[in-house]
């Protein structure tokens, strides 16, 4: 059994997130912690240059309550061992990165997940989750679909390498999945380490097949994504080209709201 964190704001609770977490549950028994924290109308530094969450206190336990109970009321139809955390005595985040040192996998709705914060935005914010977190993440857009096929971005960095052993290792009854093994290069550029990254993961992952793209990722994306049947993309978090450049600047957004695909992701510490 995996402790799973399902991350929300008090205001939007995610139907598609708890869904994915309820079908993790139908695979092996889990026991999902809700972690919810407060919805700021607005979220500033003093000095406008970077973002924080105030204090949970600031804005009552009344701001999650409706949260809170559509989860519960959601974990009792389900049949789902649950618990709810609502610590009102820290920052949010700070409570957050606590709350995920204690915690396999964490997973937080790609939309509408501090949406409120007007100033630099939601995906700034969710980029300050990501950079926090002591566990893995998944996150969830909208409608997204449970995973059919799998994606394991690789650039040759360490991150993206410890991102691919942490998933397989958290989910090894889904690894038997069609799998693609990509590295995103210029052209003639040879695959980091492809003897080294090939046998550990065809060890894992017994339907990989491992392509090369020489091509730019992001101008063709939504026509490459089309090859794939439900697939989960797993990416590590920080790295110097291809997948985890895109990643740390827009790749997220895109895959997340444009494809509607969900995102696996560790950050290296």
């Amino acid at each position: 059994m995996k402790k799973v964190l399902l991350a929300t704001d008090g205001k939007n609770f995610s139907p598609s997130a708890f869904d994915f977490s309820q079908k993790l549950n139908a695979l092996e028994h889990i026991l999902l912690t809700g972690i919810f924290l407060p919805s700021p109308e607005l979220t500033y530094s003093f000095a406008g240059t970077s973002p924080y969450v105030p204090l949970i206190e600031e804005y009552g336990a009344a701001s999650v309550e409706p949260a809170v109970e559509k989860f519960l009321e959601a974990c009792v139809n389900s049949g789902m061992e649950c618990t709810v955390h609502k610590n009102l005595n820290s920052f949010a985040l700070s409570e957050l990165k606590r709350e995920t040192r204690f915690a396999d996998l964490m997973v937080v709705p790609g939309e509408n997940f501090f949406d409120d914060i007007k100033i630099t935005g939601p995906d700034e914010t969710m980029g300050n989750v990501l950079h926090i977190s002591e566990c893995p993440v998944i996150i969830i857009p909208e409608n997204a679909a449970f995973p059919e096929s799998l994606i394991l971005t690789y650039d040759g960095s360490p991150s993206s390498v410890f991102s691919i052993k942490s998933f397989a290792c958290l989910f090894p009854y889904l690894c038997h999945l069609p799998a693609k093994l990509v590295y995103c290069s210029r052209k003639e550029e040879a695959v980091p380490e492809e003897q080294n990254i090939t046998e550990l993961v065809n060890r894992h992952f017994p339907n990989l097949s491992v392509e090369q793209l020489e091509a730019d990722p992001k101008k063709y994306l939504t026509t490459w994504m089309q090859g794939y049947t439900k697939p989960i993309l797993i990416a590590g978090a920080y790295g110097r080209s291809g997948f985890s450049r895109l990643f740390r600047q827009s790749f997220i957004s895109e895959v997340l709201n444009e494809h509607k695909i969900p995102v696996f992701t560790v950050h290296m510490k």
